[in-house]
């Protein structure tokens, strides 16, 4: 009689020996161990994913601190209030504005005044502030002929006790009927320009306590060719603190009269 294929067993069997003591023998059926497996892969990727969620969170929960939050808040405060700030400036740029024009009144001036120029880059309008109330004073400066030259020589004295300092510019002008001559050489703006005369080309000073200056204007024909030297004291902004006009025509000076010895 024919035999039909073999039955194969899903199950295992251990033989387990200890000592001298007699064997015993168990049987696992294949289907159990794939469910533990099934069971131990489920419970690992569970564990693993509640790490890692854990993590995410705590994550969170540390930098959600109460003083990040506080400085995050202050920072948005401060954002609203720029934009606020920003906002009404836009507002009051748009809004029209009226500006009315005084009408000049014709004043004498005073010795501390010095009419326009619109030789400059903007004129001067009087009157120029007290030279008491500046940190500053001019010393009497000293002309002098030097052949063909002429000497300038004043000094700038800080008199104020605050350990401070005053900054700005000085600019010389020597005049006369046909010539202008500048200190220092090549404050003159170039032809075709708005202007004759940059005032920001001054020669820059810082005065903490003392300091000497010393223009020279040379190679004249004749000392008649210059009849008044006039120092302008600017601060950085180019606004006038203090003015000097010195003429150098004088009666008993016959020698401004004459030419210039070779």
């Amino acid at each position: 009689m024919a035999q039909g294929p073999a039955r194969i067993s899903d199950k295992i069997t251990i033989l387990v020996f200890k000592d001298n003591n007699a064997a015993r023998t168990f049987q696992i059926s294949l289907s159990s161990i794939s469910r533990f497996g099934f069971i131990l892969g489920t419970l690992l990727a569970i564990t693993l994913s509640s790490t890692f969620i854990a993590l995410k969170y705590y994550r969170i929960a540390a930098a959600s601190n109460p003083i990040y939050v506080q400085d995050l808040e202050q920072e948005i405060i401060d954002l609203k209030a720029n934009l606020k700030t920003i906002e009404t400036k836009s507002e009051s740029l748009s809004s029209p504005i009226i500006v009315s024009t005084p009408t000049p009144i014709a004043t004498p001036m005073a010795s501390n005044t010095v009419p326009p120029f619109s030789i400059f880059t903007h004129a001067f309008q009087p009157p120029i502030a007290d030279p008491s109330t500046l940190r500053f004073s001019i010393q009497t400066p000293e002309i002098s002929w030097q052949k063909s030259s002429l000497h300038v020589r004043f000094a700038l004295q800080y008199r104020n006790k605050d350990q401070g300092s005053q900054e700005g510019k000085i600019l010389v002008l020597a005049r006369g009927p046909e010539t202008l001559l500048t200190y220092p050489a090549g404050s003159l703006n170039p032809i075709g320009a708005e202007n004759l005369i940059d005032l920001n080309k001054g020669e820059t000073f810082s005065v903490s306590r003392y300091r000497a200056v010393d223009a020279n204007f040379g190679q004249l024909h004749s000392k008649n060719a210059l009849h008044e030297v006039e120092i302008f004291i600017l601060n950085n902004q180019g606004n006038l603190l203090t003015y000097q006009k010195i003429p150098l025509i004088h009666p008993n000076h016959k020698s401004n009269e004459e030419t210039v010895e070779e």
